[in-house]
């Protein structure tokens, strides 16, 4: 709990509590991830009548009354507290739209400026991308929401091996803080020999941090994946992934036969917690409260991005650039949940004219930044290396033909849309050279590129054009429905079809989707807890949208958006 709940007194406690306790009955369910919030502001509270009002609410799913904050809260600490609410919503990877609702209020409670709630939001946003990457590389069996639990039915043996890879990973840096130390004690408290528990405080006592060893034979391969996951999360609490935490990280997963790919996909995965993790102090410390009746003035297009500059990993080149994304920005997404645009007051910003890196020696193109080399320890992901080199070079002679008319656009502001669209079929043509075993997580990336640009094609005015490019997402969600066993990629396709069908006005093809999900909430318990939780957010999205369908129709939208009616003017005598 990063919130300072020493300097509050009694009655902004409860009222920190109560605030708590409504942002978890916010979607009208509680689950797992949910729960350590709740113990923790229950132990917060003193007076026994308060705690047992605050049960009372959960028990009936009735918090109480949102009300402004007591006199006497910094506005730092009510910062503090408004990102403790987004780490709640976002808890179980989802944000519904009572959620939304629900920390609408609050900022208008604490009284943020219009400036600062989009900041705070973006946090979370980012946040909420950062869990849902887990589906990405996560076995369906992997349940992340389970805690400390899972570790309870392991053997003896498993159960001291992970004790060991924690205490080594603990004291790598011989180094041990508050936090660090209950996670060394959790970990001995795994431990049953007397031997080897005097071993390990041993090793506690004298900071040393023990080899890596490889694990028992009979350890469930899922379940070594959430070690490494346990490791991850553990490395990600610093500020930073040192170098010696990164050949710790590589040399456990080859111990426990984490493959390449998965492996690439992990690191990345910690240097965005990492990075997110960074951000939130910082935006506590410039919050910005509403002054009385003060109107803020939009953001410059300069401050909405950052020009950095990158490497290529394929040539080498030291000149691709990158429009990095300012914190907070107010992304906008569209039919497909897709993040489209920047929204802030009157400016408005084509984020995606912008998102695709482009090498201007080998023009290797990517939206990813993973693709591209910004650290000197920086390692090519695994779809980069074998083949794809040598492969990428042969198309050089006709993509230098192509780019030649738009070179002036790399890297400009403000770029052609022509450009753009070339900068979308090039990072498609490298997602699909790389997948050359038809892997259905780049097919989905592949879907991912044609829907942005199918939206940028859109906003421009080229709507056959746009059609065009999601007749291709509709093909290939379709491959996926027929070959992919992955619940979760499963879904994505689905959702994606399903919605492409409303566009369409196609009803039984919506309705075949419909049922699928349907079907799929009839499983219950036969799914994996990742498929569990996501089919029972998209589910009730799914049918809400088929009973509303005439709204995702062509005539009801502005490109893939709902239209905004114009504000009508009250007339005068």
């Amino acid at each position: 709990m990063s919130v300072p709940v020493n300097h509050l007194n009694a009655a902004q406690k409860k009222w920190y509590a109560n605030l708590v306790v409504a942002a978890i009955l916010a979607d009208q369910k509680i689950v797992k991830s949910e729960i350590e919030f709740l113990k923790q502001i229950i132990s917060v509270i003193d007076n026994p009548a308060d705690k047992k009002a605050l049960l009372s609410q959960v028990e009936t799913k009735k918090a109480s009354p949102l009300v402004p904050p007591p006199p006497g809260i910094p506005p730092q600490t009510l910062a503090a507290i408004y990102l403790e609410l987004c780490l709640i919503m976002i808890s179980d990877s989802e944000f519904d739209q009572e959620e939304r609702d629900f920390l609408a209020q609050i900022a208008r409670l604490m009284n943020f400026s219009d400036r600062y709630i989009n900041d705070l939001n973006g946090w979370m946003n980012t946040g909420l991308e950062w869990k849902k990457r887990q589906q990405n590389f996560l076995p369906p069996e992997v349940d992340l929401d389970s805690g400390p639990t899972w570790l309870v039915s392991l053997p003896a043996p498993q159960r001291e091996w992970y004790a060991q890879v924690m205490i080594s990973t603990i004291l790598l840096d011989r180094e041990v803080d508050s936090m660090e130390m209950e996670f060394l004690k959790a970990a001995i408290s795994l431990v049953a020999d007397k031997g080897k528990k005097n071993l390990f405080l041993g090793y506690i006592k004298n900071r040393f941090s023990p080899n890596l060893e490889a694990p028992p034979q009979d350890f469930n391969p899922a379940k070594l994946v959430r070690v490494m996951v346990d490791v991850i999360l553990l490395i990600a609490l610093d500020d930073k992934i040192s170098v010696n935490e990164s050949t710790h990280l590589e040399r456990l997963s080859k111990l426990c036969s984490i493959s390449a790919t998965q492996f690439s996909a992990l690191m990345a995965w910690c240097a965005q917690r990492v990075e997110w993790n960074n951000n939130r102090n910082p935006l506590i410390g410039a919050v910005k409260m509403a002054g009385p009746g003060a109107k803020e003035a939009a953001p410059k297009p300069k401050e909405i991005f950052t020009p950095r500059i990158f490497e290529c990993f394929i040539c080498g080149s030291k000149e691709v650039n990158h429009f990095h994304l300012r914190v907070g920005a107010a992304l906008v997404s569209n039919l497909f949940g897709r993040p489209s645009f920047i929204k802030e007051g009157d400016l408005v910003v084509d984020y995606l004219r912008h998102k695709i890196m482009v090498c201007p020696r080998c023009f290797f193109a990517s939206g990813e930044k993973a693709f591209f080399k910004k650290e000197a320890t920086d390692k090519p992901p695994v779809h980069l290396q074998g083949n794809f080199k040598s492969q990428w070079g042969h198309g050089l002679d006709l993509r230098k033909k192509r780019f030649a008319p738009f070179l002036s656009f790399l890297g400009a502001p403000d770029p052609d849309l022509e450009f753009v669209k070339l900068c979308f079929e090039t990072a498609a043509q490298a997602q699909e050279a790389m997948n050359f075993n038809n892997a259905y997580e780049l097919n989905w990336e592949v879907a991912k590129t044609r829907m942005d640009e199918a939206e940028v094609l859109m906003r421009g005015g080229q709507k056959a054009e746009a059609l065009e490019q999601l007749a291709h997402v509709r093909h290939l969600c379709e491959q996926m429905m027929e070959t992919c066993r992955n619940d979760l990629f499963l879904m994505q396709a689905a959702k994606t079809l399903f919605f492409l069908a409303l566009y369409r006005e196609d009803k039984p093809d919506a309705n075949r989707y419909l049922n699928f999900f349907m079907q799929l909430g009839d499983k219950g318990d036969k799914l994996d807890p990742n498929s569990k939780a996501q089919a029972s957010k998209l589910l009730p999205l799914v049918k809400r949208s088929f009973d509303n369908k005439e709204q995702f129709t062509p005539s009801a939208l502005d490109g893939f958006h709902p239209k905004v009616e114009p504000v009508k003017k009250n007339k005068t005598a």
